[in-house]
């Protein structure tokens, strides 16, 4: 990803503050706008590794502008290191899944 985003190359102490004073307030308002049928904003989750606790992705979901309400898509990237491995697959179900069960039943 960093090929096509050379910009977004970032330590994990330069992405700390983002992450908790940006992705985290997003994320709560993004689950609370679409467990209420207002589907606004992006959700954001990271894919890591289990065994390394290493960060090699995201999968997210969020409103697609072309559609009409409530549609979401879902989009991710993934390291090049990682690829083909299942990992975006089991990400990608596993937030549709969440998304189906947990929020848009309330």
């Amino acid at each position: 990803m960093y090929h096509y985003l050379p910009e977004w190359r970032t330590t994990k102490e330069q992405r700390l503050p983002w992450v908790s004073d940006w992705e985290i307030p997003g994320n709560k308002a993004f689950l609370k706008l679409i467990s209420e049928g207002r589907p606004e904003g992006y959700f954001r989750l990271g894919i890591v590794l289990k065994e390394t606790d290493k960060f090699i992705g995201w999968c997210c979901a969020g409103p697609k502008d072309q559609l009409p309400k409530p549609n979401t898509e879902i989009f991710y990237a993934i390291s090049k290191n990682y690829e083909g491995r299942g990992y975006v697959t089991k990400a990608a179900k596993t937030l549709i899944d969440y998304l189906f069960s947990e929020i848009l039943q309330h």
